[in-house]
């Protein structure tokens, strides 16, 4: 069985792919980091808590984490903000480039053989933008393509649905936003976190099946899923 080593395990995605990995047969351990704990509310639908690891670090120590970051074979960033939430362009860079970039590489550094890294961005980003949303995360996918991990898979969902779980940092705009996308482009405009998380768990179960039968060559390489892909593989049988 295999061990995981998720980042943003707090927000709404990470918590959905928290969830999933833990009820995977296939997985062993779960390797949490981040700047807090999981409350209650965050752990209780989390099954199969004796395979979960936390770890608490601050990020602007990132480094001194790095006995975190050994000895997975799959790993997630979640990690992700907007500029208001951040407070300024500086610290959503921060958030939203830096850290996750400098995770990426301890991840890939302290890894072992064969590994798969999944990284959560967004519809439309784009590293040539002129705007600072899709323009960070697009020289985000650039920069870990770069690392070379032997699997890559970036995930680019579009408006993240968190009904009916109820967000704390929810803005008023996603109240009307989500039935309207919902309706105007259900397949490549909105999706479910718990949909996200999903189909993550299910790409990594197919990649460890892959590996165990030796068949690593065909699942190598970079692999984007826009929003219409995403949910193709979450809504399989």
């Amino acid at each position: 069985m295999a061990s995981a080593l998720v980042l943003g395990a707090t927000g709404m995605t990470g918590r959905k792919l928290v969830a999933e990995l833990l009820a995977s047969p296939h997985i062993a351990k779960v390797q949490v980091v981040g700047r807090r704990k999981a409350g209650e509310n965050e752990r209780q639908a989390w099954p199969n808590q004796e395979k979960l690891v936390e770890t608490i670090v601050n990020f602007d120590k990132l480094d001194e984490a790095k006995d975190a970051f050994a000895g997975h074979d799959v790993g997630y960033c979640c990690l992700g903000t907007t500029r208001a939430d951040a407070g300024s362009a500086e610290a959503f860079v921060k958030i939203d480039y830096a850290i996750p970039l400098q995770a990426a590489k301890m991840f890939k550094e302290n890894g072992k053989g064969d590994q798969h890294y999944m990284l959560v961005t967004a519809s439309g980003s784009n590293a040539s933008s002129m705007f600072l949303y899709p323009r960070t995360k697009g020289e985000l996918e650039r920069d870990v393509q770069a690392l070379g991990f032997s699997r890559l898979t970036i995930l680019r969902p579009g408006l993240l649905d968190y009904r009916p779980d109820p967000r704390p940092s929810r803005r008023a705009w996603e109240e009307y936003a989500a039935p309207v996308v919902s309706f105007l482009a259900p397949r490549s405009g909105i999706i479910g976190v718990g949909l996200l998380g999903r189909a993550m768990r299910l790409l990594t179960e197919d990649w460890l099946a892959a590996r165990a039968g030796g068949r690593t060559a065909s699942e190598a390489g970079v692999r984007v899923l826009e929003n219409a892909a995403i949910l193709d593989v979450a809504e399989r049988k």
